[in-house]
């Protein structure tokens, strides 16, 4: 079986959604199965975090910054005690401030996976994107036929074919 590992921050983080990711199709593809991961990549293709070789390692070279900016806001932050107002609204701009750029890097991350994959999504027989519950209806309504599968938090989006999409909480 072909299948395509759509996760952005695969090569660049190391948490829970990034081990679970890479270890789970790993195990795929030490079981034979052929096994494709696209993902951020900085403008020369490098990424920090080395994937296992088995895998067709599919890196989508750009600027790429999932939470920018936050690294200077935060060090304004640091100046301001706790437990004052201004402290509380700094916080909750900052806070509004970071919620947007994840969602523009997403966004971002949507279309160039669209614009990548526009003419080959018949090469896979699987899609599983990670994070991104839009981007995983996207690929499921307009590709008959395909498994779509999307892990995000409590989210799981899996569909058959384009005509019996279902959503379903766990």
């Amino acid at each position: 079986m072909k299948i395509l590992v759509v996760h952005s921050e695969l090569g660049v983080l190391r948490g829970g959604g990034e081990n679970f990711t890479r270890n789970l199709f790993l195990a795929f593809a030490e079981r034979g199965h052929d096994v494709s991961a696209a993902f951020v990549a900085d403008a020369g293709g490098r990424y920090p975090f080395a994937l296992p070789s088995k895998i067709n390692l599919i890196p989508l070279r750009g600027y790429w910054a999932r939470k920018f900016g936050q690294k200077a806001l935060s060090s304004v932050a640091s100046y301001l005690p706790q437990g004052i107002r201004l402290r509380a609204r700094w916080d909750r701009v900052q806070e509004a401030i970071c919620w947007r750029t994840v969602r523009w890097h997403d966004q971002r991350f949507t279309r160039r996976i669209k614009q990548e994959f526009a003419g080959r999504w018949n090469e896979f027989d699987a899609v599983y994107v990670h994070g991104s519950a839009f981007l995983a209806a996207h690929i499921a309504q307009r590709f008959y036929a395909y498994r779509v599968l999307c892990r995000q938090n409590w989210l799981q989006y899996s569909t058959p074919s384009r005509l019996s999409a279902r959503m379903e909480m766990h």
